[in-house]
């Protein structure tokens, strides 16, 4: 049974790795293969740009949230385009699956039933969380980083050292920065400017329920860098509209970050 969900997934992520948006035929993209999903599914990093400032933007960390990954091969697309410019000094990373077993599923959680963003190892990480008011013995993993997925973005992350992540989700509709971190905040003010769409400065905890483990705290937490999260406004769908948006806000904050204003963004050495 294993060995046939292995042969349809591949088939399913290689068509949507080769042919989305006529990406593969773009020559100015590297394509790296930074690890593998449960079922044996590439994750794919695509990199751009050779600049000092390195921008991470990740999303289907859900396999339930589709529209996260249309974002962003939308944004793959539109470079490819030329409809979006990459400044001199921005070097971008996007990876538009982590999690390409639960997309495959329809299904939040990984093939071993663990929520990818409740596995990081945080001080915050614990084995049984709560989503939506359900209680998932094993969603945090068995242990921290016990995912391959996870294990995958952490090695990327601890070797590249992108100095901005930007997570794409669904479906609250608001852009949020890691509260804790000022730099953070400016760059969900940047996003929400240049975007018109609404952020939240409330703790995520206080607005929803507690988060634990997550990506984005460990990149904020362990790594000292600088994250906000994109929450669609819909669960599975994303119009028009809303993908111009997010352009409009991803490309107000390249041109600001590539042009050296916000001056305490930490580049590595």
């Amino acid at each position: 049974m294993y060995q046939v969900l292995y042969y349809i997934s591949t088939v399913i992520i290689s068509l949507l790795v080769f042919t989305s948006c006529g990406f593969a035929k773009n020559p100015s993209f590297v394509k790296h293969i930074i690890g593998y999903s449960v079922l044996k599914n590439p994750i794919i990093a695509y990199q751009i740009g050779t600049g000092k400032y390195h921008i991470l933007v990740y999303s289907g960390i859900h396999g339930d949230e589709p529209n996260s990954v249309k974002l962003a091969w939308h944004l793959m697309d539109q470079i490819q385009r030329n409809e979006l410019l990459i400044p001199d000094d921005i070097k971008l990373t996007v990876v538009p699956l982590v999690n390409p077993d639960g997309f495959i599923f329809h299904s939040r959680l990984n093939a071993n039933g663990v929520d990818l963003n409740r596995n990081f190892p945080t001080a915050t990480w614990k084995k049984i969380i709560y989503i939506s008011g359900h209680r998932l013995p094993f969603g945090g993993g068995t242990k921290p980083a016990s995912e391959p997925e996870t294990l995958a973005l952490i090695n990327f992350f601890q070797e590249k050292q992108p100095a901005v992540s930007i997570s794409y989700h669904s479906q609250a509709g608001f852009i949020y920065p890691e509260m804790a971190d000022p730099v953070s905040v400016e760059i969900a003010d940047l996003y929400a400017k240049g975007s018109g769409l609404p952020q939240k400065k409330e703790e995520w905890n206080e607005l929803y329920y507690p988060v634990t483990g997550s990506f984005a705290q460990w990149i904020m937490q362990i790594q000292k860098k600088h994250t906000i999260l994109v929450e669609h406004q819909h669960k599975n769908t994303i119009d028009a509209k809303e993908l111009l948006e997010n352009m409009n806000g991803l490309r107000h904050l390249f041109d600001t970050i590539g042009s050296g204003k916000i001056k305490s963004i930490h580049i590595q050495d």
